[in-house]
């Protein structure tokens, strides 16, 4: 199909093209990427299947990150899937940003790549959006449950991001709102 057949069309695209190199009005540049840090991406290889793995580092992030006490519940949401190993047995677990008043997540934040590799899998960890830091933790986190070791990286209630506890109320505070608890007998 063409768009621009008579010769005056013709001219008028022409003027079009080069009346923007004419302009004072300065054009968007791109960001400079030098002060960007690449994210952290790890890559490490187990002698089991995509699908063990998969289902070990999947029940250790919902455990540790998204369960009663976990930093990342009330912020983040936990998205994964794996395929069946007839149909290649990859996974994919993925945790996203929590958008307001929507169930699922907006935007990947961190993320787990298990891929079948010979014998065994291929477990890759990327943190997209995450602090230096944090991710450094949940890397950890991702290579022990990986490994078959379950416990969690964080040691403490809430983990890394929670609020401190509110500190328990002393003699005098439970005394004045009347809620002293009876001794037992």
């Amino acid at each position: 199909m063409k768009l621009c057949r008579s010769s005056s069309c013709k001219l008028l695209l022409l003027f079009v093209v080069n009346a923007g190199g004419c302009t004072s009005v300065p054009l968007a540049s791109l960001p400079n990427t030098g002060s960007l840090t690449p994210s952290p991406h790890t890559a490490s290889h187990s002698a089991e299947s995509s699908v063990e793995i998969y289902s070990r580092v999947a029940r250790g992030a919902l455990k540790c990150w998204f369960g009663p006490e976990g930093s990342l519940k009330k912020t983040h949401v936990f998205h994964a899937k794996v395929e069946p190993p007839d149909k290649g047995g990859t996974a994919d677990i993925g945790v996203h940003t929590r958008e307001a008043g929507s169930s699922h997540g907006v935007l990947r934040a961190f993320g787990v790549t298990i891929t079948p590799s010979g014998t065994g899998s291929r477990i890759e960890a990327q943190n997209v959006r995450f602090p230096e830091s944090q991710s450094a933790i949940m890397i950890a986190d991702v290579n022990r449950w990986a490994s078959g070791k379950g416990e969690c990286g964080i040691v403490g209630i809430g983990g890394w991001d929670a609020a401190q506890p509110p500190p328990a109320p002393n003699a005098s505070q439970v005394a004045q709102t009347g809620n002293e608890a009876a001794p037992k007998r």
